[in-house]
Formats: C-alpha cells, structure tokens, sequence
C-alpha cells in the first residue's frame, strides 16, 4: 500500500513517519497468542432448537492483521483428535456467516483487523476502482464456538499485529499506545466513551478475557513477569501495606512501553505513570552546533592522531600507536555530554552488550537508577563490567580494579556543542589491544538525558585495524532501518546481514570460569532504530498459562 496522496500513513509525535503498509507493520508491535479453549460436557446444555451461542462472539480484531494456524483438538494424551464440531465462522459482506472449513493443506491464515479501516482505506487513492467501486480492504468479523468435551481441549497459535505504539491516531490525536492504555484502564465502565476511541464504525472496544497473568506473576514489558525471580510477593508486599505492580526503576507505573521495567513492591493508588527521561539541562543543543562545526572539529582533532574514521550516528574514532606499545587515542560524538563509552564488543543479540567491560565518561561520578545523574558531583572516568543482565542499574556501580592493562589515562573533553573522551592505555582491563591485528570494540553515548540507560541511534560495534588504520562499524537491519545510517534500506533484513555483516563473535573478556549467559533477556530500554517492538513477538495469550488483556472490536448486528 503507498502512502496517502497527503503524505505517510502514520506518524510519530516528532515526526517519525511510516509511509507504506510495510512501515506500518514492520514497527508495529506484535504479539504471539497461544490459546486453549474447553468446554466441558457438564457445562448447561442448550435447550431444544436453540442456535449454540459463541465461545468467542462476533467481533473484528483490533489491530492491523492476525496471522494464525488453524486451531486443532488435543486430547489429554497429547494426539490430535482429527474429529471435532467446533466451529470458525466469518461474516461476508453481505451480512451471510459462514462456516470455514480447513485442511491440511492450510499452513498460515492471514486475516485482516479493524486497523485497516482506520489507516489503510482512508489512505487509497480516489481512482483504484474495481468494478465501478473503490476497492477497499475489508475486516473480517469472525466468532468461534468450541464443542463441549471431557477429553480433549481446543489448541491454537497466531500472531496479532498491532499499529506503532509511538504512531498518532490519524483520527485522534492520540498515540495508539495511549489509546490502548485507556480502554484497558476503562474496560470495567462499559459506559465510557473510550470504548469507541480504538475501533472505526459504530463498533467498540472490550476485552476478549480477562486481563490477568498466573498467580506469582505480573504482566509486565508485553510478557508475564514471576514474582520470585524479582523478590517480591503479593503477601511480602501487603505486610507493608503496598501492591505488586509493573513499575520501571524511577517507581512509576508500566505504560505499556518498552524500557527497564520490572515487577516490585509500590503504592498503586498514589504512584505516578511513566514519564519521559528528565532532558539534560542545555538539551536540545544551540543552533550553532551545527553539521560543519562538527566537520570542522572532528578535522582539528584528527591532526591530534595518525589515523581517524567516523563511526554511525555522530561519533567518531581517533587513534595513534605509542613507543611503549599503548594506543593514544579518542572517540568523540556529535552531542552533549551525558555519557560517552567505548569497550569491548561482548556477546548476545543485544548489540553484543553482554559479557563485556566498557570504559564509560559521566556527566557526574554520582548516579541513580531512580534519579539519574547528580549534577551537584563532577564528572568521571570508570570502568563497569556488563554481565547478562543488561539493564544499566545492574551495572552502574564501578569497578574498582581497572585490571592489568585498562589503567592508563583518560581526560574528559566537553565543549558547548560536543563531546570527547581522551585516552593512553594498554588495553581495557586485563586484555591489552592486538595492536599488530584487528580488536572488535563497541561504542555509545547519550546526548539528550539525564540517565544511563538510553543511548537511542549513538551507538555501534566496529572492528579496528590498528596498524593499517582501517574501521569498519558492523551494520544490520531491524524493522527495514539501517542500524549505521539510521535509513530505511529495501535490502532484505537476510541480504542485508551477509553484505555488510562481520563475522560472528569469537571471544569475550568473561572472566574463563563465567560462561555467557546470552539467553538471559531483562526488560531493556529500545534503541530508536528498533522503535517499537524486538524482533522476537512477545508471547501475550493463554487461557491457562500466563493471560493478557486482547483488545476486541465487538459488532453490532442490530
């Protein structure tokens, strides 16, 4: 679908844009529904004549589309049961409902959403026409009844597209992911005009089921949280006389964003929802700081060095090689200073975070998870050690021992526009550089906030050849954007990563008796270039494991 003749189909608040269908489902969020459904045979039979009522009633899904495999019947001894009256109807457009009948040939059901008729058929062109009418996408209403057994249970898998949660409503104003909140804090009043916010027509809003994870559990960063492996308890919590909620470290309450969040003890009723990042006290920048002063700066200090070359998103790496075999180098960035860091490449499909020591400047030696940076308290030079759990107040406190070969020398550069960390050193902690071979480094900085734990675009992994004064920063794609140039690029995401890839990682600075732990995934904030959701679904729906509030559009038949 191309954008509407006015421009793209959607936008964020700042000016983000997602031009084409693919945009749009690319960055929207996208969750991954298990169900199980039973009816158990001692359930109120029907009376004589009467239509079976559905399990799941008419009504349109509220996102863009549901991809799904057939449901199927499980017995409790685990086989298919290849019989069953359970029943999957749609209502065509002439209002007749009918029953679908799948095969084994049917692999993947996409179905079409509410979404379309909110973003997609405001946007077609005047003159696609098919046969004298607009041809316009169509939301399938669909019910689902599920036949009573005492032996088998009906299974099914699909994934529900979502719009961007940053995206502006084209109708509202609001973001969708404002939206969705406010029909889930409005669900129990049915009277309330939210209802009709996050559906087009004359349909409204509800929940499919109940909102509600496992007990010992809270939903939480689009998944079902455990209480134990965070140390809380709905009981621990009540004898202080607080509630267990999704909060993020700043204690205010899960907004249904992506960023640190976790499952703790908190006073529900009085505490604040989540805000943005406090901005740092001269963001945004003078108009002076301009793209040629940065030209012009970045030439002054590469006369400083024997080799430069730029990395993506405003920094830039500087280095010579010493007598005494130590690299005097600098790696400076295109902002303000929040934080600026160089270190290790790690492992684990977190940009390679994990498993990694990092050098890393502050705007101040002082800083909290809740409050951020203490300006009151200079700034820093310190050495942390990134584990698996990659969240920055697991992390934040500095090592002491900068190892046997991090020590060197390091020296803050601020200017009114730019930032730059000085440094001679050996190597970082106790790995010195292969200066006569090639070292894979990661880089971030942060610009715009008072906290530690965003860096947005200003970051990447590059390989250095120290001696032939070759870069080269590793370049993927995620959700069609080029993580060095932040574009859009039509490369397949596959193709992209075998052009401009490097190779896999083969070594970490874990100490040898710690092995990495990449599957271990906290709640992180997202990179910008991600936007909206990772790339792994979030698992959001069973009936009997951990459940999760589903937004519906019912229909009306009246």
């Amino acid at each position: 679908t191309e954008k509407s003749p006015g421009g793209s189909l959607l936008a964020t608040e700042d000016g983000y844009t997602f031009d084409t269908f693919h945009d749009v489902v690319d960055n929207g969020e996208h969750l991954e529904h298990f169900h199980e459904y039973e009816r158990e045979s001692t359930d109120v039979p029907l009376k004589a004549g009467a239509e079976q009522e559905g399990t799941v009633e008419w009504h349109t899904d509220q996102g863009l589309l549901l991809a799904f495999t057939p449901g199927a019947r499980v017995g409790k001894d685990g086989k298919v049961d290849q019989g069953s009256d359970d029943g999957f109807l749609v209502r065509l457009a002439d209002g007749t409902a009918k029953v679908v009948e799948f095969d084994a040939n049917d692999e993947l059901v996409i179905m079409l959403g509410d979404g379309v008729d909110q973003i997609v058929n405001p946007a077609l062109k005047e003159d696609v026409k098919e046969g004298g009418q607009q041809r316009r996408l169509r939301a399938v209403p669909h019910e689902l009844t599920v036949a009573a057994s005492d032996t088998s249970s009906r299974v099914w898998y699909g994934r529900m597209v979502l719009p961007p949660a940053q995206a502006v409503h084209p109708s509202h104003g609001k973001t969708f992911g404002h939206l969705r909140n406010l029909l889930i804090e409005n669900m129990e009043d049915e009277a309330s005009e939210v209802h009709a916010l996050g559906c087009s027509g004359t349909s409204h809003a509800r929940q499919l089921e109940e909102a509600q994870c496992e007990p010992g559990s809270e939903y939480c960063w689009h998944r079902c949280m455990y209480h134990a492996d965070h140390g809380v308890s709905v009981e621990s919590c009540a004898a202080d006389g607080l509630d267990v909620r999704c909060i993020n470290p700043r204690y205010q309450l899960y907004d249904n964003s992506h960023g640190d969040w976790f499952p703790a003890c908190i006073d529900a009723a009085n505490a604040p929802n989540a805000t943005e990042y406090d901005p740092l006290p001269n963001y945004p920048r003078a108009e002076t700081c301009t793209e040629e002063a940065h030209e012009a700066w970045v030439m002054e200090n590469s006369k400083e060095y024997d080799h430069a070359n730029s990395l993506p998103h405003g920094g830039h790496f500087y280095w010579s090689i010493e007598d005494d075999n130590q690299v005097r180098g600098m790696i400076s960035f295109n902002g303000l200073f929040g934080y600026l860091a160089y270190g290790w490449a790690g492992v684990g499909p977190r940009n390679e975070m994990q498993q990694s020591h990092v050098v890393m400047a502050k705007v101040s030696a002082e800083y909290s998870a809740r409050y951020g940076f203490n300006f009151d308290v200079d700034p820093a030079v310190h050495l942390h050690w990134i584990g698996d759990d990659l969240s920055h107040r697991h992390w934040q406190e500095p090592l002491e021992d900068w190892g046997a070969s991090g020590k060197g020398e390091h020296e803050i550069v601020e200017e009114d526009c730019f930032t730059a960390l000085k440094f001679k050193a050996a190597g970082i902690h106790d790995r010195p550089f292969n200066i006569t071979g090639t070292d894979r480094l990661m880089w971030a900085a942060n610009g715009e906030d008072m906290f530690g734990g965003y860096h947005g675009l200003s970051r990447a992994v590059f390989t250095v050849n120290w001696m032939a004064g070759e870069q080269e920063a590793k370049c993927s794609m995620a959700h069609g954007i080029n993580s060095c140039t932040g574009l859009r690029n039509e490369v397949q995401e596959e193709e992209a990563e075998l052009e401009t890839g490097l190779p896999p990682v083969t070594e970490t600075d874990a100490p040898k008796d710690e092995e990495p732990d990449a599957t271990k995934d906290e709640a992180q904030p997202m990179d910008e270039a991600e936007m909206v959701k990772d790339d792994s679904a979030s698992p959001a729906l069973s009936f009997k494991a951990p459940v999760v509030a589903v937004l519906i559009c019912i229909i009306s038949l009246a």
